[in-house]
């Protein structure tokens, strides 16, 4: 599918997804559900947007299907539709200066607001392992597996020690695993979210007052997206990226 991306400030391919509400038990659906509604995820973002799939003139299930293709099989009267949106997106970062204050808070605000849904459903997960979360586990088991062989070769005071060795680096080690899992949804959210955030906020390059402004907006509001990140962390993102822009120009 080909649809805008608020976030990305383009047209990009997305995928259009359902979703409904289905019996379960525990965790294994049970038959189909009833309909809730769609929405599409950017390829690019992973931004999620509710959309009604009447819009679309077709769908194209091809995977590698280059955009302008996509838009002609599933949306071709986008730029129609779009017009206004693609035309202010094209002078965004000219007209950003002379925004009144509000106009600025509303499009800085934009980009918060779509990307919650994704920090929601990661937070939505009382487990979310990542790469540093799977090795401290592997890690700990290999060793306590390697100590506790070595012991079975041993016998007496030497057994004993090892036997003792091997019991606390593996509780150390468990501990340490708890603590990289409790950590790792907010390491995957800054590392999809942060990328999203600087690719949409780039126009505007807002300052740290102004982020943090956002920030504590969404918190008010009770969005995830409040707390899951810091108007620090974005305005360093959005400094590296600046500074990349300018040694590429």
């Amino acid at each position: 599918m080909a649809d805008f991306c608020p976030v990305c400030r383009a047209i990009q391919p997305v995928k259009l997804l359902r979703v409904g509400m289905v019996s379960h038990f525990y965790y294994i659906p049970l038959g189909s559900g009833s309909l809730v509604g769609f929405y599409t995820e950017c390829n690019t973002c992973k931004v999620h947007m509710v959309v009604e799939p009447e819009r679309y003139a077709g769908f194209c299930k091809k995977k590698r299907t280059d955009l302008e293709s996509l838009i002609q099989q599933t949306f071709p009267n986008i730029h129609a539709a779009y017009s206004e949106r693609l035309e202010a997106e094209a002078q965004l970062a000219n007209i950003a200066p002379s925004m009144t204050q509000e106009q600025r808070r509303g499009w800085i605000l934009e980009p918060f607001k779509l990307l919650n849904s994704t920090v929601e459903e990661h937070y939505s997960d009382s487990m979310k392992f990542d790469i540093h979360s799977c090795l401290a586990f592997l890690i700990t088991f290999l060793v306590g597996f390697f100590l506790f062989s070595k012991a079975m070769a041993l016998s007496g005071k030497s057994q004993s020690f090892v036997l003792k060795l091997d019991g606390v680096l593996f509780g150390i080690g468990i501990v340490y695993s708890l603590i990289q899992l409790y950590l790792a949804q907010g390491r995957l959210v800054r590392k999809q979210i942060l990328p999203a955030l600087t690719r949409a906020l780039t126009p505007l390059q807002p300052d740290s007052s102004e982020l943090q402004n956002c920030l504590d907006h969404c918190k008010v509001a009770g969005m995830k997206i409040g707390r899951a990140i810091t108007a620090k962390q974005v305005s360093q993102q959005l400094a590296k990226a600046w500074f990349g822009t300018r040694r590429g120009s």
